[in-house]
């Protein structure tokens, strides 16, 4: 598909001037389900007044559609005669979660268009082609993402018209990454007097500037041109009433906010900004419906940033593949500007002369924050190959390429031999190319912002616009440049959790890790693997347990965006999200084991039941092992209390966790967990059978409970994994009482939901470990008879990490913890910084108890010992402050410990050893580094300092000449002293600049740095520079 023009605005929009036939298609359309290249069509339902998909999801009809999971609904159109038609939907989408609808349009099978239309939004897509009769043009509707089902209201028209409609098709749309901080009316910006208000109203002809006049009576301003009635000589007198204004009608602005273009002149509305940042201009520009357009420009500080003449100012011909050049009259555009800067709106009528009036009193001045992008425009990104002339580097498929790129006079010039690194074809030639003729000859497009980003896309030029590439250009130069994101869904049962990022990044590496940045939680990494994507959002699937109401660190690989935004060298931090905490309410790791205080079982009345440490990383562990020649069972205790055997699980949710060692591969042994307050039929079972297998059931754990396959006694259907010899696996089970569920996890997989309808709420669940016999066959009539596992004494086994949870409605759940540097730098968990940390902010989801707040209960370490501080609570923010009254600056660990008064909390960050560093090079007098010289040329000394440490230092610099390799002299050594915590920049302009200057016959300069209290050490590599 040729593309005519490579610079118009994001939706296909119509020139504005008379229409002289609309005539509706007559033809029967026919409805379709596509998935993939396969196509079904389908057949009317009366009852439901529309066609339904195969899978009873789906729906199509003239007033609404619903797609279901991974097909499009179809509306197909065969023309029956030539002619150019404008393809009208309009859209009003219904649900708030499903990630918004998008209609594609394909014209005999090619997609010439894709659009998206935002959650619980309205919009119209409007575009316009040349069709011959019997041409095919495929209307697909569907959901984004995975979820199918929802709903969405639409009317779709196909309209045969000679002359030009105006277009209702939308722009960019839905910010939802932004907020409005100011916002200024155009029309606040006019007064009676030039200035007055920021605003200056004058009329342009010739490149000549004309100041309107101000007519009290009217409230507006006029225009005052002079102009000449009949031949005029040179020499006459400029004053004679042969010189009169053009008439009154003509060429005003008025204070309610209207234009009337001048006659063969410009209309100019000039105001000066009152605030630097970004903004985004915003409203609808009215025109009469009799009149042909008027033309409106956009300029900041001269320079174009919109217009309503897209394509260019020429007429589309008749037979055009697409409209290209219209008008449009939406004002959305977006810069970042200084306080002071010019901003101005040009009116200027068509082609038809005439008295054009323009409203702009709904058009306002937004000054924005957050991030620029609408989700439009990251939908359309995402589609999109992106090249930039000025870093060289372009993302193609998703793949980040290096290329050899240029601008110049506004044209993308790229290397012949890189052109496959952003098109389909390639060259072996040596040269370059024009960006935007490569991608036309492949029928592509290429839309080009005003800083030399490029971006390449297969639909109609009108996809990418004025709107999408100022917001593209705007967020770059806003320095908007860092990552972030947040949990937008959250399936524990599917192991999936998606993110939302401001920008979406592009990782080396598709396999990421994520930690709980709560230790006391014991949870092991979390691995995550992307399954699917969409333009701002990545879904992963993800290994082990995300807990509620947790902060977590994801840790990658470098990476970034299209538009070159950085992922923050921390991590990520993400909140889980939910309403209630996970409390830990137990937990025994055996490191200092107490029979009466840890989890333990009957058999152990000491502290003999303890294993030593083998250093597999989980250090000393509880031996269970065989009481007597039969099976028993084996009682926990101390759950609540001295002797208690009934873990608290509460009448929620719960979890209940332990790792396991079995020290043979032919146990037979069950963990029980009593659901209906009795020993029961009716509890849960997690077995390790003799044949190595893990089985999880309900019922009463009975002898005979194998996967053996013997008769009614094969439990085989209950395998849920296996189990090693001296290999640890972790149990995890997953109470939701209300509901009468359970969920079982194996090292941190969901394994299987389990449901009884006779399990109750009782707040307590008794939890026991129960050696059973297996059946063996022998030569008897019954083949089944009872065996025994081991004798007695035998260690039958290792228990850890036992650890009870409770899901509880809590004030006190820690959000997120942050560690300020001596340097102003925010840094979350498990970071490592170099400068000392003068303060630690502890963030709460509401508000706990204040006398809770004290440092009984909140306790910093530096390494093992206790660290004093000055605590200050703040209840708006939610924050509780801690300044040490030291700075902490030694080499180790700063540990944040919370006891579980307010909630089992325990992080850290680390803190290197502080260094004193510097680096130096030279420059010239314009600051230019250099590593060439001049003889008889002055240069300069450029060092940077930074003093991390906990001393006073001093630094020398020294200048050394060398002629062949021989010193010559020594020159300029000075001597700073550095404060704690002090940095310095010296350079050309300092007042104690140092000059370099180099005789005749200096063949190399070197520039030493030295820590000077430290015996002369270096501070950094020797800076060298050669003559020329």
């Amino acid at each position: 598909m040729k593309k005519l023009f490579w610079l118009i605005p994001a939706v296909m929009l119509i020139i504005c001037i008379n229409i002289y036939m609309i005539t509706a298609e007559s033809s029967a359309d026919t409805y379709y389900q596509k998935t993939g290249s396969n196509t079904i069509e389908l057949t009317y339902n009366d009852t439901l007044g529309g066609y339904a998909a195969e899978d009873g999801i789906g729906f199509i009809s003239d007033a609404e559609v619903v797609s279901g999971t991974g097909y499009e609904m179809i509306r197909r159109h065969i023309f029956e005669q030539e002619g150019r038609y404008r393809i009208l939907a309009k859209v009003t989408t219904t649900d708030v979660f499903c990630r918004g609808t998008i209609i594609s349009v394909y014209k005999n099978g090619e997609k010439i268009w894709e659009q998206l239309f935002s959650d619980n939004d309205y919009g119209v897509m409007d575009i316009r082609v040349f069709a011959k009769a019997d041409d095919i043009i495929d209307i697909g509707v569907r959901m984004n993402g995975d979820s199918g089902g929802k709903r969405a209201l639409w009317s779709c028209d196909i309209i045969r018209y000679v002359g030009t409609l105006t277009s209702e098709g939308d722009t960019s749309k839905n910010y939802t990454a932004s907020e409005v901080r100011a916002e200024y009316p155009l029309t606040s910006f006019i007064s009676n007097e030039h200035g007055k208000a920021n605003g200056w109203f004058y009329s342009m002809k010739n490149d000549i500037r004309y100041d309107m006049v101000y007519a009290t009576a009217k409230k507006r301003w006029e225009q005052n041109i002079p102009y000449k009635r009949g031949y005029i000589p040179e020499d006459m007198d400029m004053g004679s009433d042969r010189y009169l204004s053009y008439p009154k009608e003509t060429g005003a602005i008025t204070r309610g906010g209207k234009a009337d273009v001048g006659y063969l002149a410009d209309t100019v509305f000039e105001i000066k900004l009152p605030e630097s940042g970004n903004i985004r201009i915003d409203g609808p520009l009215i025109i009469p419906e009799e009149s042909d357009g008027v033309v409106t420009r956009i300029c900041l500080n001269g320079e174009l940033i919109w217009s309503s003449r897209v394509g260019g100012e020429r007429a589309v011909r008749w037979d055009e593949p697409y409209d290209t050049s219209y008008f449009s009259n939406y004002v959305n555009v977006s810069a970042a500007v200084k306080a002071g800067d010019t901003l101005t709106f040009t009116f200027n009528q068509w082609r038809k002369p005439g008295n054009d009036t323009i409203d702009f009193s709904n058009v306002k001045i937004m000054y924005v924050t957050g991030r620029l992008l609408s989700d439009t425009t990251m939908f359309k990104l995402d589609r999109c190959t992106v090249a930039d002339a000025g870093t060289g580097i372009a993302y193609k498929n998703d793949v980040r390429q290096t290329i050899d790129s240029y601008m110049e006079n506004g044209v993308f010039y790229i290397a012949k031999r890189d052109i496959n690194k952003v098109l389909e074809s390639t060259s072996e030639e040596e040269g370059y190319v024009s960006l935007a003729e490569a991608a036309e000859a492949e029928g592509k497009t290429l839309s080009l912002t005003n800083d030399g980003t490029g971006l390449i896309y297969e639909n109609i030029s009108g996809f990418i616009g004025y709107s999408e590439l100022s917001e593209i250009s705007t967020e770059k130069k806003s320095g908007v440049q860092e990552i972030n994101t947040e949990i937008v869904e959250l399936n524990s049962v599917e192991r999936t959790m998606k993110l939302k990022f401001s920008q979406k990044p592009i990782f080396e590496e598709d396999t990421i890790k994520m930690y709980n940045t709560n230790i006391s939680s014991g949870d092991s990494e979390i691995i995550l693997t992307p399954v699917s994507s969409d333009w701002e959002s990545i879904t992963y699937k993800y290994t082990g347990i995300i807990r509620p109401m947790q902060e977590y660190l994801i840790r990658f690989s470098e990476g970034e965006s299209k538009l070159g935004a950085k992922l923050p060298s921390q991590g990520l931090y993400v909140y889980s999200g939910g309403d209630e905490m996970l409390n830990v309410k137990k937990y025994s790791d055996y490191e200092n084991y107490i029979n009466t205080k840890d989890v333990t079982v009957l058999q152990h009345s000491n502290n003999a039941g303890v294993s030593d440490d083998i250093g597999d990383g989980y250090g000393k562990s509880l031996k269970i092992s065989k009481l007597k020649d039969e099976p028993s069972d084996y009682d926990t205790y101390n759950w609540n209390g001295q002797g208690v055997t009934y873990p608290p699980t509460g009448t929620g949710k719960s979890v209940l966790s332990f790792d396991v060692k079995p020290m043979r591969d032919d146990l037979h042994i069950a963990f029980e967990l009593e659901m209906t307050g009795n020993y029961s039929h009716q509890g849960f079972n997690v077995v390790l059978d003799t044949n190595g297998n893990v089985l999880g059931n309900i019922g009463l754990p009975s002898d005979g409970w194998s996967s053996t396959e013997t008769n009614n006694y094969d439990f085989s259907g209950t395998v849920i994994g296996k189990y090693k010899a001296n290999e640890w696996l972790n149990i995890e089970m997953e109470l939701d009482k209300p509901n009468k569920k359970l969920k079982l996890y194996l090292n941190g997989v969901f394994i299987k939901e389990y449901m009884h309808q006779n399990w109750i709420l009782a707040d307590v669940n008794k939890f026991r470990i129960s050696e059973l016999k297996h059946w063996v066959c022998s030569g008897s009539a019954d083949p089944k008879h009872l065996s025994n596992i081991g004798n007695t004494g035998d260690v039958l086994m290792l228990l850890d990490n036992v650890k009870l949870s409770v899901y509880e409605d809590t004030d006190s759940n820690i959000k997120s913890v942050r560690f300020n540097d001596i340097n102003g730098e925010v840094l979350g968990a498990f970071n490592v910084t170099e400068n000392a940390i003068a303060s630690v902010e502890v963030y709460f989801s509401g508000n706990p108890d204040s006398e809770l707040m004290n440092s009984e209960n909140i306790k910093l370490y530096y390494g093992n010992e206790e660290a004093s501080y000055e605590g200050v609570y703040n209840e708006s923010e939610k924050k509780f402050s801690l300044v040490p009254d030291d700075l902490i600056k030694k080499n180790g660990k700063v540990i944040l410990n919370i006891s579980d008064v307010l909630q089992d909390f325990s992080t850290y960050i680390e803190v290197e050893k502080a260094r004193f560093e510097a680096e130096v090079s030279m420059v010239n007098e314009c600051g230019e580094a250099v590593d060439k010289f001049d003889a008889h040329t002055p240069y300069f000394v450029r060092a940077e300092f930074n003093n991390a440490t906990d001393k006073i230092k001093t630094a020398q610099i020294m200048v050394a000449y060398y002629k062949q390799g021989s010193l010559v002299s020594v020159k300029n050594s000075v001597n700073m002293d550095f404060d704690i915590g002090e940095t310095l920049l010296l350079n050309e302009n300092s007042e104690n600049r140092i000059e370099v200057a180099p005789t005749e016959g200096v063949t190399e300069i070197k520039i030493f740095a030295w820590n000077k209290l430290s015996g002369v050490a270096p501070l950094c590599e020797v800076y060298r520079a050669t003559v020329k």
